[in-house]
């Protein structure tokens, strides 16, 4: 009597080529299966730790929404669309964001974006211009749009913030370009920033 192997078994695990060639057949599979080959590789050394982490980050990214990740609109930096330049040079030198929502009344009145080298540009008029006079317009999606097609967009349109509204049409929070990436590749950090700023000013 011959040890067959147990009913709907494979007298042999599969490689990772057949597996990988079984993947492209285009037979039904899911995402848990090419993580599963993907990992296959990395353990083999056939790829890059880091790069097996930034395809899980893709893969994460497609699944996620802007809720999921935006800044909620208490905790956003804002300057008022009236507020003399003099008066928010403070601000943006303490927090040395490269860009602040604009508003009007209150924060679910999102009208702008400031950036803060437009600030530094004007800085011999700082007493004779106002917010309004050199924001720019402000790009808005919905908290349901998905990261990977917002990433898309940011590139597309060169932009590097969105205003997140909500079903009513106001301000829930934001997002930039730099959150999305950082699920895609990790925390990135903007310790230039501040120094960018103070060499300016001083």
């Amino acid at each position: 009597m011959s040890d067959g192997n147990p009913p709907g078994s494979s007298p042999h695990p599969k490689s990772l080529l057949e597996r990988i060639s079984h993947f492209l057949t285009g037979e039904p599979q899911d995402q848990d299966d090419l993580l599963d080959i993907l990992r296959d590789s990395q353990e083999k050394n056939l790829l890059d730790s880091d790069a097996l982490a930034m395809i899980e980050g893709v893969m994460h990214v497609s699944e996620m929404r802007v809720r999921d990740i935006m800044i909620p609109r208490s905790q956003m930096v804002v300057v008022p669309r009236d507020a003399e330049l003099e008066t928010i040079l403070p601000l943006v030198i303490e927090f040395a964001h490269s860009r602040f929502p604009v508003i009007e009344d209150d924060r679910s009145r999102v009208v702008g974006i400031l950036l803060a080298k437009d600030v530094l540009a004007h800085f011999q008029k700082l007493k004779t211009l106002k917010v309004a006079n050199i924001m720019r317009p402000v790009s808005v999606v919905p908290e349901s749009k998905r990261l990977n097609v917002l990433l898309k967009e940011f590139r597309t349109e060169r932009n590097h913030m969105a205003i997140v509204v909500d079903e009513y049409g106001n301000a829930a929070g934001l997002v930039t370009i730099e959150d999305v990436l950082e699920q895609i590749v990790g925390k990135i950090e903007d310790e230039h920033d501040e120094d960018d700023v103070q060499e300016y000013i001083s």
